[in-house]
């Protein structure tokens, strides 16, 4: 079978890894160019060091719907294209190049939350269940025909990086079951059911903006769900971004001091359990990890010996603040 694959995210690095391992034969890889890459989040290049062992051809293109890209992936005469954490629609032409279909993965239980960044989304949500979907990609938006799904629960520990590293295992599932079908000569899929849920909007690194005057567990999802391998939860204090990296969620403990407001600090023996408290709209967030805008990182002893405490992380930087570092 001619296998070509497209992708850049680190969502699709294990499963391509593992197929490579297997013995699946990858005709062509095809990636972002250097200028389109740096300006995606999640995004890897260890594939190329896979595709460079195991003599893989690889093409860097800046739009998978281009003239040059189609007439690449022409060349080689797919059977299967594999388009796995990419954030460009796939436009018929394209679609049509590879004769059996091209293949997506969602980071969703399909039809719900289809749409952009849908992991993200649903830890923002609060949801605590999601699953893979891989289905074969047509000129929708996430509706294609299902392959197969796999549902698993979001817990309460997780983050977008830990969901990910989920996906990324039962894609692998997925796809190995794929191939095998194909080989045997079932072609699996299924229509989706429709529904009246909007489409999940696009995200930007500047919605990480923290509004201090929503819950303490509101804002835990919110970090969680836009830390590392994204740009990350930020607030602004004394009129510098400071990136919200990781934070802990204490139960029972209120505060009467404006959201946003660093009340005090938490001390203990071991560096992980240090972090500031800060008032939110209602309950009380703890911040263990933090990240200034020259790359400083503040966790531990470090976060609590920092003079936070007193401070308010504010929701903007003013124009005065802004002035201040001219």
């Amino acid at each position: 079978m001619n296998i070509c694959w497209v992708g850049f995210h680190e969502v699709g690095l294990y499963p391509f890894k593992k197929l490579v391992e297997d013995g699946i034969k990858i005709s062509a890889f095809f990636t972002l160019k250097d200028e389109e890459y740096i300006k995606r989040s999640a995004g890897t290049r260890q594939y190329l060091e896979i595709c460079k062992n195991n003599a893989i051809p690889i093409h860097y293109i800046r739009h998978i719907n281009d003239d040059d890209t189609f007439d690449l992936m022409k060349s080689y005469d797919p059977d299967v294209v594999i388009v796995m954490g990419w954030s460009q629609i796939v436009n018929d032409r394209l679609l049509n190049s590879a004769k059996i279909g091209v293949v997506g993965g969602h980071s969703s239980l399909l039809p719900h939350n289809k749409g952009s960044a849908p992991v993200n989304w649903t830890i923002i949500k609060g949801e605590n269940r999601t699953g893979i979907t891989l289905m074969w990609l047509n000129a929708g938006v996430d509706d294609g025909k299902i392959i197969s799904q796999i549902p698993f629960p979001i817990e309460f520990y997780d983050t977008c990086e830990s969901v990910y590293g989920k996906v990324s295992i039962f894609l692998y599932i997925q796809l190995r079951e794929l191939f095998g079908s194909l080989k045997a000569g079932v072609m699996p899929g299924k229509a989706q059911t429709p529904t009246e849920e909007e489409l999940l909007p696009h995200r930007k690194p500047s919605d990480g903006l923290i509004d201090w005057s929503k819950s303490a567990e509101e804002l835990y999802n919110f970090v969680r769900a836009l830390t590392k391998p994204y740009p990350c939860a930020f607030s602004y204090l004394d009129g510098h971004q400071l990136k919200i990296v990781r934070a802990a969620l204490p139960e029972g403990l209120a505060s009467l001091e404006l959201p946003g407001t660093v009340i005090g600090t938490v001390k203990g023996t071991e560096p992980e359990v240090c972090g500031i408290s800060v008032a939110c709209g209602s309950g009380v967030l703890i911040l263990t990890e933090l990240e200034a805008e020259n790359g400083e990182v503040l966790k531990g002893y470090n976060l609590v010996e920092g003079g936070f405490k007193g401070k308010l992380l504010k929701t903007i930087r003013t124009s005065a603040e802004r002035a201040t570092q001219l």
